[in-house]
């Protein structure tokens, strides 16, 4: 997500907001691929929880939280151009997965 939304800014905005336009059967195939990739990043975070990696939480919750987050990266990207990709995806490890709270 971090390198798409850096690399295609415009593109990815555009996919995120205006696959709605989108006729038969497009439609269909844009809302199983999306299905799809959702499904897999759930099973990812159950795989981490049922592991002990992550705490336990509603996958699809997380899922949502996640997913509503990266794709907001086109906006935050326009405003602050500077931030390197690396430093980006380390945030949001830090702050998505691992969360804000101290131990």
């Amino acid at each position: 997500h971090v390198e798409l939304a850096m690399k295609h800014p415009d593109a990815v905005a555009l996919i995120l907001g205006e696959w709605i336009h989108l006729e038969e059967p497009d439609l269909q195939a844009f809302i199983r691929m999306r299905t799809e990739y959702e499904n897999s990043f759930k099973k990812i975070l159950e795989q981490g929880m049922e592991s002990g990696l992550l705490h336990q939480a509603d996958p699809d919750l997380a899922v949502f939280s996640i997913l509503s987050t990266l794709h907001a990266l086109p906006n935050r990207l326009s405003r602050h151009p500077g931030i390197s990709a690396e430093k980006l995806k380390s945030e949001l490890v830090k702050s998505l997965l691992h969360g804000l709270v101290r131990n």
